[in-house]
């Protein structure tokens, strides 16, 4: 893949004497030469997997992985499972494998210098705020190493229990570590460090942000399915599915560049380390109801979403919880032909609004990202598909 920023217009970037007037709605200047960049890189994978039924009860599988990538260079990740059969109705079930997330061109190129709003105190100011990529002088002059993958150890452990009548419930529980994630800072100043005061002395910028491998996780969660299908004589038959999710995120670790020893605020303060532990909901949920009959198809579900945590300047706010509803009926037509009509979000559910504090003018009410139902509200739709 590729990855390329040209640069702008130049009298959208340089200063040409004019008097400034009243800025509008819109700061952002055009791509400098200093920004522009053409990257690419090649990478190729090869991955293998073996499954064997090695008694009547119990299974087993094996994957492996190995890719390698022309700018960072390569990883090796695999998974071991297994399944046992306890008797004919229950089972055990468990997994551990590795795995890896490479950084995108984007976290390892991007580069643009452009005007933020800042509060130091006194209220918003505006400051001339530098995005520098990996490969940039200023990074390097701050000891910023280079972006390495993210890499994960998995492990799963669940039940299987095919009841009576069509019934069936699973329980699965999971712990998932991850280290070496990837985030964007925060703004770092001359104010906060010497060090920065001389990297950005070359540059157009007051402060600057990039990307780093900086926090080690743990996840931890269980999922638990129930469903059940019903025969209902004439009428077709229905299929009733109960879920619940329940996972937790948590920070074990927070590595920074020595160079910036004692800026962890600064550099990941308490609102992204909440919006990377508490901005998605602990617990979730779902009903869903699945009724056929001859060529039609319905579904209606009804989605439950618990609480979560976005933080700002003035605070943090807790939203939620919020309940939705999905509704789709399908008809087929003939093998090839399905008519199909739907809504998301069907009675049009608002997160909960922020704070007046942090809205602008009385727009930007709901929170802008995390919402699981989004904020958009209802989504209404009809599909035609066609299988060639």
């Amino acid at each position: 893949n590729s990855y390329e920023v040209i640069a702008g217009d130049e009298a959208s970037y340089i200063n040409g004497g004019y008097q400034d007037r009243p800025g509008g709605s819109q700061g952002f200047t055009g791509f400098t030469p200093e920004s522009a960049v053409d990257e690419s890189r090649d990478n190729v994978g090869v991955y293998v997997e073996a499954e064997n039924q090695l008694t009547t009860d119990f299974m087993w599988g094996a994957a492996i992985r190995h890719e390698d990538y022309s700018d960072f260079g390569n990883n090796t990740s695999w998974k071991l499972s297994g399944r046992y059969d306890l008797t004919d109705r229950v089972a055990v079930r468990g997994a551990i494998n590795t795995g890896f997330r490479a950084p995108s061109v984007q976290q390892l190129y991007f580069t643009n210098i452009s005007t933020l709003f800042v509060d130091r105190g006194d209220g918003l100011e505006p400051e001339q705020s530098g995005t520098f990529n990996n490969i940039s002088p200023v990074t390097q002059a701050l000891g910023i190493g280079d972006l390495q993958p993210e890499e994960s150890e998995s492990v799963s452990l669940g039940m299987v229990w095919n009841g009576y009548d069509g019934l069936a419930i699973t329980v699965d529980a999971f712990q998932i570590e991850i280290e070496d994630r990837i985030i964007l800072s925060g703004d770092v100043s001359p104010v906060d460090s010497p060090a920065v005061e001389e990297a950005l002395a070359t540059t157009s910028a007051e402060n600057a942000r990039f990307f780093l491998n900086a926090v080690d996780t743990t996840t931890k969660g269980l999922d638990i399915v129930a469903s059940k299908t019903f025969g209902v004589g004439a009428y077709g038959d229905l299929k009733a599915q109960l879920a619940y999710g329940y996972n937790n995120t948590e920070i074990d670790s927070i590595n920074l560049p020595q160079l910036l020893d004692g800026l962890d605020d600064v550099l990941f303060d308490s609102d992204e380390q909440i919006r990377m532990t508490r901005s998605t909901p602990d617990h979730s949920g779902s009903i869903g109801l699945t009724h056929t009959k001859g060529k039609w198809t319905s579904n209606v579900q009804f989605s439950y979403f618990g609480n979560y945590s976005i933080g700002y300047t003035s605070g943090t706010e807790t939203y939620g919880p919020n309940w939705i509803t999905d509704v789709t009926v399908n008809y087929q037509w003939n093998d090839a032909l399905a008519l199909r009509v739907g809504a998301q979000n069907l009675f049009s559910e608002y997160p909960d609004e922020r704070a007046e504090g942090n809205q602008f003018n009385g727009i930007f009410k709901y929170p802008l990202t995390n919402s699981p139902i989004g904020f958009n509200g209802g989504y209404f739709y009809s599909e035609v598909e066609y299988k060639f």
